[in-house]
This record gives structure tokens, sequence and C-alpha cells, in this order.
């Protein structure tokens, strides 16, 4: 029975992941700077063609034994919704007057025909979709017909802000949590590797080890103390680019320092 369920679990896990495999950053990172096979195979199966339908793997930094992933199917919706280019509206001014005779080229080039007597005027933050920009033959600024919620216009791109959602939609809310040994024997199991369950072990208690130190606030501090502190300083000072002078008038301050005893 109890082998029964364990199958249907791997099974399942295996259902759950079946699509190109994409790592975040951190995860990146972290499996970077494991030394382990399976650290090796992670890397090299990442970005390609796999048969996996989960992807966008990523830490869990306050679970060190968790790792999270979103479904393929889930992240192509959110991939599909992002199509449109978008765009924010910022500061004041900015946009051409419905004067056909003073801006008609422009909106020739664009395709655009005024539908009021005067553009919309958004307010700052509004936000868009753009349909088309052109650059001005004349000015070489470029002009962007935009329909905003309550109305549209020709606006100057310097004015636009692009927007893109998708990345904190792939990797914010609705992520699904899976332990890290179920989670990457299932996700190398799908490429055929055949996973050695010592490697497996040795490479999640790792894991767990590296993601202690990103929770560790001073794991990366170094102490220094007596004359290494003024040297420390002086290259802080030099890769900043401060000048001879400068780094003369703190080597004079220099005695101000604890010596080391």
């Amino acid at each position: 029975m109890i082998k029964r369920y364990l199958d249907f679990i791997g099974e399942s896990l295996e259902f759950l992941l079946e699509s190109d495999v994409v790592y975040s950053e951190k995860f990146r990172k972290v499996i970077s700077n494991i030394l382990s096979p399976i650290s090796s195979k992670l890397l090299e199966i990442e970005n390609k063609d796999l048969p996996v339908r989960s992807n966008y793997f990523d830490i869990l930094k306050d679970k060190n034994d968790t790792i999270t992933f979103l479904p393929d199917r889930k992240a192509q919706e959110i991939l599909k919704d992002n199509t449109k280019e978008m765009v924010s509206f910022r500061g004041d001014g900015g946009w051409l007057t419905n004067n056909i005779k003073e801006n008609g080229a422009i909106f020739d080039l664009l395709g655009y025909t005024p539908q009021a007597e005067t553009p919309y005027k958004p307010q700052s933050s509004d936000v868009g979709e753009v349909f088309k920009s052109v650059v001005s033959p004349s000015s070489g600024k470029t002009w962007v017909w935009v329909k905003f919620a309550n109305g549209e216009g020709v606006y100057n791109q310097q004015k636009l802000t692009k927007i893109d959602d998708s990345s904190a939609k792939l990797w914010g809310r609705g992520r699904q949590e899976i332990g890290v040994g179920r989670g990457i024997r299932a996700l190398l199991s799908s490429t055929g590797e055949k996973i050695v369950d010592k490697e497996l072990e040795d490479f999640v208690n790792l894991y767990k080890s590296a993601i202690d130190k990103l929770n560790d606030k001073f794991f990366f501090f170094e102490e220094i103390k007596g004359n290494d502190i003024y040297e420390k300083i002086s290259e802080i000072l030099t890769k900043l680019k401060l000048s001879k002078l400068q780094l003369r008038e703190l080597k004079k301050e220099r005695h101000h320092y604890p010596q080391q005893q």
C-alpha cells in the first residue's frame, strides 16, 4: 500500500513537471555555489527543451527544505496576457494637438484619426495600450499613439514608461511549494536521468545549508581590527576614486584607530 502511494506521488510530480525549465536568479545562484553532481545536472538542463510541465523554479527563503514552481499552463496564460504593449504616463504635457493641419503628417504615419477636438490629457500614472509609434522625420522625436481607458491621443515617447508586469505575476503569488528532494528528483527524472540517492541526499543537505547562510545576516560580514581598519577603508576609498589628498587626510587620522594587540 505504502509503495503504491509513493509511486503515485512520484508519477503525479512528474506529470506536474513537464515543460521548458526556467530558474530564478536566486535559485540559479544557490545551486551554482553547491559542489554536487546534482547541481551540475540542474544547470545543464536550464532552458533546454524538455518534457516538463512546470517551470520558474525559485527558492523559498524562510523554508530551507522547500522550493517553489509554477505550472506551465498558468505561466503560458500569464505570458499570453502580456502580448499587449502597455505604458504609463508621467508628468504634464507632451501630447500633440488634434490639429490635422499641424500634425496630419504624423497622424498619417500612425494611422491615427482624431475622434475628438482635443486629445485625451492623461493624469500622471495613467496606463494605456500602445497601438503604433513613429519617428518624426523633421524633429527626430518618437510619437506614440496610445489608447487610455478614458481617451486616446499621440504622445511623446519620453513621457511614457513601458510596463511589464509578467515578471511579478510569474514570480509572485499562486506558486506551488514542494520539498527540495522530491522536486529535484521529479525534475531530473523527467529527463530520463538516473538519480543516485546518496548524491541527492548530499545535495539537499548542502542546499539547506546554503539557504541558512542567506538568512544569516552576519554571514557575509568580515571582522576587521586594529591597523586593518585603515587598510580596508583605504581600499574602499580607492575603489571610489577618491583623490590622493583625501587619502592623505585619512592617513593622518590613522592614529585614532585602536591598534592591534
